[in-house]
């Protein structure tokens, strides 16, 4: 007896749909794109609980007519495609005919579309056809989708909390609304309006998401190669992030996730912001359509790009050189700018004391570092003897030459003495000004944000619908950008459980952080002298609290064996 047979049609949707649709997101940005394509100018998406019990999308885009209805609901039906050569020079987001089935055979799917001329409504539950008739609608398609995964229990007991669920449903429509600016975006999270763009430009929604803080240190980019254009907004090098999640990639308009892209937009802020931490960027990468295969995955997250090393040099020549020639990004006047896009950190300002003639503001507050963490120890006996590329102390010691890390020193100073004040100080004192939170990430995550704050003893309250407030902070909490901190605080929040004690050590290294000097400070030899001697009487002085170490040594015995002594 044969031991192969061909799957049932409905079994083979659900297996699909464990590659189209992992989870409530998934849906969403497979039904939004479907919207887009549809030439659709206003776009809806309502959620409830996490979309685990229901997603609507309603759109105003062209329709379907009873015919196409109940052939979109059939595997490996499209209107996208119709030749292989098709595939080669994709415009579309849908294109495999995967996304109608696979979501209907994990879920309850009611659809009623109108194409100008006839309504049709078509239920689908779990795979199987209820309904396909005539009934009455305007212009435009309606998806509902409810029971998601109900009867897929172990896709089910993968969803994580319904706070999580919703910030990932609203990350993927805020990128939906960066790459489409033309189209007006609603979305509802359990009766919340948490995204309303207009249909207008880029900048208006950076505004609208991000907020005017972020959106007034931001200008257009755009540069242009023989085979790639690039556009969008750079950010200013203090907006930087502990996490990847702003930057924001697109090609040919399509959201992607791009190892090769990120690190060319890493290495152009390299000179700018301190390691390990990430810029604010939205970047659209333009290019023919022959040299992008999106037929990688069905998520369609991954793409193939030809050409993929010239594109990632040539990015991080155009975004290094915009972040040193733009008047609103720029944080100095550098001494130079390499030539060879290849290689622009290569450059090597001269060690002497001309250097320091134009301080340096890449941060939101000045260096500040009138404190020690441990006076009743000795200061060190090294002395130092100069500023490095603005961001390398270089000390003289009896063993050889030191080399501090500027901001991971300073990281750890102030990380010990928000240690020490955070266990011995408890006196609040009330902001001049109220802190206002109406980041929609944070307010999706407004328990968590609450209960993580509560640790270091500041009470967050609500101000109103769309906006939370703090009005003390702790006596000690000082010379920290605020806004910054919290959302450093949702990112750590948003990625996976953490205990109280990881929590607690995170905020405070996020305090020490933000209250830093940065790379490309300008720092006097009393203030670098200062940094050198107060790490030195740390506990800890070896590495900053996200493990990077503070300092190098190279000792007499190298350089004498270098030098061929």
């Amino acid at each position: 007896m044969s031991k192969i047979h061909t799957l049932s049609e409905q079994l083979t949707n659900i297996i699909a749909a464990g590659e189209v649709v992992e989870r409530p997101m998934g849906v969403v940005k497979e039904l939004v794109e479907n919207s887009i394509d549809a030439q659709a100018t206003t776009i809806e998406v309502i959620i409830t609980q996490g979309g685990l019990e229901s997603i609507v999308v309603n759109d105003d885009g062209q329709g379907m007519d009873p015919e196409d209805v109940a052939l979109a609901f059939k595997r490996h039906s499209t209107s996208k495609i119709e030749h292989q050569d098709d595939l080669l020079r994709l415009a579309t987001h849908g294109f495999r005919g995967e996304a109608l089935p696979s979501i209907a055979s994990v879920s309850s799917c009611l659809c009623v579309t109108n194409n100008g001329q006839a309504a049709t409504k078509a239920h689908i539950s779990y795979g199987k056809t209820i309904e396909v008739a005539p009934t009455f609608a305007s212009k435009g398609t309606s998806m509902r989708i409810e029971g998601l995964f109900i009867k897929t229990p172990a896709r089910l007991k993968h969803m994580k909390s319904i706070p999580y669920e919703n910030a990932l449903i609203l990350d993927v429509m805020q990128k939906f609304a960066l790459s489409y600016p033309h189209i007006a975006f609603t979305c509802i999270i359990d009766d919340k309006k948490v995204l309303e763009t207009r249909g207008s430009h880029l900048m208006d929604v950076v505004y609208r998401i991000y907020g005017k803080d972020i959106a007034q240190h931001c200008v257009p980019f755009e540069a242009n190669h023989q085979d790639f254009k690039v556009s969008g907004v750079l950010g200013a090098p203090h907006l930087h992030r502990s996490s990847r999640k702003d930057m924001v990639l697109f090609t040919n308009s399509r959201m992607i996730r791009s190892t090769s892209i990120t690190r060319a937009l890493i290495e152009g802020y390299a000179q700018f912001i301190p390691k390990d931490r990430y810029p604010f960027a939205v970047l659209f990468i333009d290019m023919d359509q022959q040299l992008l295969d999106v037929n990688v995955h069905p998520s369609k997250w991954e793409v193939r790009i030809s050409k993929e090393r010239e594109l990632q040099a040539w990015l991080t020549h155009v975004i290094y050189s915009a972040l040193t020639q733009d008047t609103v990004i720029k944080p100095a006047i550098l001494e130079q700018v390499s030539k060879t896009y290849h290689e622009p950190m290569t450059m090597i300002d001269a060690i002497d004391e001309s250097i320091f003639n134009q301080p340096l503001k890449t941060s939101v507050t000045e260096p500040n570092i009138e404190y020690q963490v441990n006076t009743t120890q000795p200061k060190s006996s090294m002395k130092v003897l100069a500023q490095l590329h603005k961001k390398y102390i270089l000390v003289s010691s009896h063993e050889g030459l030191m080399i501090f890390d500027q901001h991971a020193a300073m990281e750890r100073i102030r990380f010990e003495w928000f240690q020490k004040q955070f266990k011995e100080t408890h006196h609040m004192s009330p902001c001049l000004v109220p802190i206002v939170i109406e980041d929609q990430k944070a307010l999706l995550m407004k328990d968590e944000l609450i209960q993580a704050l509560s640790l270091i003893h500041v009470e967050v309250e609500q101000l109103h619908e769309h906006g939370l407030v703090i009005r003390e902070l702790p006596s000690w909490m000082t010379h920290i950008d605020e806004q910054s901190l919290i959302m450093d605080i949702v990112s750590q929040l948003s990625e996976k459980s953490k205990s109280k004690e990881e929590i607690l050590h995170n905020l405070l290294a996020s305090l020490a952080c933000h209250s830093s000097i940065k790379f490309n400070d300008y720092l006097s030899f009393s203030e670098m002298q200062k940094i050198v001697d107060d790490v030195m009487s740390c506990e800890q002085p070896y590495h900053c609290p996200h493990g990077r170490p503070t300092m190098m040594k190279i000792t007499l015995d190298t350089l004498f064996k270098e030098f061929g002594r």
